[in-house]
């Protein structure tokens, strides 16, 4: 009858979104039993284990035949999430939250900007920098030290990303830097000599760049997903068979003995974080991090954020060769080796169990890096697009440069000892052009750029050792 035939399309809905609440419900109860177990096995509250298990076990309050059908249609997790929302409560969340941090970074950046039209030319920041304003871009002219222009954006061989040594140490460039012509080699061109334009890292090139340090002789290697390479740079298919989307890994050997637990790595920055989440959101994520490496130290609210943790327990791959024995620094596959490490090491252990004993100051406080032996040092993710320079978690991307206000990420080993100054193995950081916008560091393309420019004689001496 016509009635009939009115309420089946109804009858349908109903019995798809009665399903859907089921599983959603079902699915619920687990992360919930999951979260408690978690924060009972390490000790913290539910609420702070909640985020990470739920965006990891999300995927179990869906339907599976529906989820099947959504992936084999190209629907991202963020799809997925939309769906979800819309079937259960009724509206997309996820429009929803992105909207709410639209409003809200759009807030703030008009109040910074406000601030900014109202400074006069030669005023100084919070940080003492004195900066001009040139179409709401900061134009450096005097930068403290630690810190050092940067070349224009159009001299970059692999833009949009700039790999260089970070100013926090003086770091000697020998052989294999980044040119637009490709890498610079000594056994190609033994006259060479690096320019400051040149001193940065190859990225995708399947070269290394040979560098030294007051601590440390060694070479590095970048492969980023998406950043574009020659016919012989690093292939699109090396990411997806190592599940990352980029690769640091750095090589060599100590110019003195350093104890494991001296040694750590993380991020550093001079200045607090703009447009960030709830603060309640962070420490959150803060007390989460902490509860996994016990021995993290980490607060990104504070006036100048940082986090540290040790270098041991932090890598994706150790390893720890006789000189005759080490691998090739650009060799795709490298693997654990631990053993001349020694201690609880001599007889091999995993990766785990690796980062555990590096976490444990107890321990790793009686071993050393020696100065026989050649380290690798690899570092992977699988969040981090330096392309796009955002954090993909999976439902959507976070911009980076919204919130970092120009800073760059940086990757480092640096000793750390009680009473003495701290000292890098190696220091580098990775720069994006959309950094530039809010960076002390940029040079505008067409302004006068040499060696001169520098404004301290330690930047002068670094230019001239690289």
């Amino acid at each position: 009858s016509p009635l009939a035939a009115r309420a089946m399309p109804r009858l349908a809905r109903a019995r798809a979104t009665l399903t859907w609440l089921a599983h959603f419900s079902c699915g619920a109860a687990i992360i919930f039993a999951v979260t408690l177990t978690a924060a009972a096995l390490t000790g913290t509250t539910a609420g702070v284990m909640l985020i990470p298990i739920a965006s990891v076990l999300w995927q179990v309050t869906i339907p599976s035949d529906a989820l099947g059908k959504m992936r084999a249609r190209g629907y991202t997790s963020e799809g997925v999430l939309r769906v979800l929302s819309s079937r259960t409560i009724g509206f997309d969340v996820v429009a929803v939250v992105q909207d709410a941090f639209a409003r809200v970074r759009g807030g703030l950046n008009a109040t910074r900007g406000g601030r900014r039209r109202r400074r006069n030319d030669d005023d100084e920041d919070e940080d003492g920098i004195n900066v001009r304003y040139r179409h709401e871009v900061a134009v450096s002219l005097v930068l403290p030290r630690g810190r050092r222009r940067l070349p224009p954006v159009n001299t970059w061989p692999h833009r949009p990303v700039f790999v260089r040594a970070s100013a926090r140490t003086t770091t000697r460039t020998m052989d294999g830097w980044a040119t637009r012509n490709g890498p610079c080699l000594m056994s190609e061109n033994p006259n060479a000599r690096v320019r400051v334009v040149d001193a940065n890292v190859p990225v995708n090139t399947e070269t290394a760049m040979s560098f030294e340090t007051e601590l440390f002789v060694g070479k590095i290697v970048c492969r980023f997903k998406g950043v574009a390479a020659s016919a012989s740079g690093t292939k699109e298919d090396w990411f997806t068979r190592k599940r990352c989307t980029f690769q640091v890994l750095v090589q060599g050997r100590f110019k003195e003995r350093v104890r494991c637990d001296e040694l750590v790595t993380g991020g550093e920055f001079h200045k607090a974080f703009v447009n960030v989440p709830p603060r309640a959101l962070v420490y959150a994520g803060q007390q989460f991090f902490k509860a996994l490496t016990p021995s993290l130290q980490i607060d990104m609210l504070a006036r100048v954020p940082y986090y540290y943790a040790p270098l041991g327990s932090t890598l994706t791959i150790l390893a720890a060769h006789a000189p005759e024995d080490a691998p090739d620094a650009t060799d795709e596959d490298i693997d654990e080796c631990t053993t001349r490490l020694g201690g609880p090491f001599a007889s091999g252990v995993s990766v785990n169990e690796r980062c555990r004993i590096m976490s444990d100051v107890e321990q790793s406080s009686a071993l050393y890096y020696n100065t026989e032996d050649v380290y690798t040092f690899d570092y992977k993710q699988n969040v981090l697009l330096f392309d796009e320079y955002v954090l993909d978690v999976g439902f959507t991307k976070v911009p980076l440069a919204h919130h970092l206000d120009g800073q760059p990420l940086s990757f480092f080993a640096k000793q750390v000892r009680p009473g003495k100054p701290a000292r890098y193995a190696y220091s580098y950081e990775i720069w994006h052009e959309a950094l530039l916008a809010a960076a002390a560091e940029r040079t505008p393309i067409g302004a006068h750029w040499d060696v001169d420019d520098f404004d301290n004689d330690d930047d002068i001496d670094h230019a001239a050792a690289a």
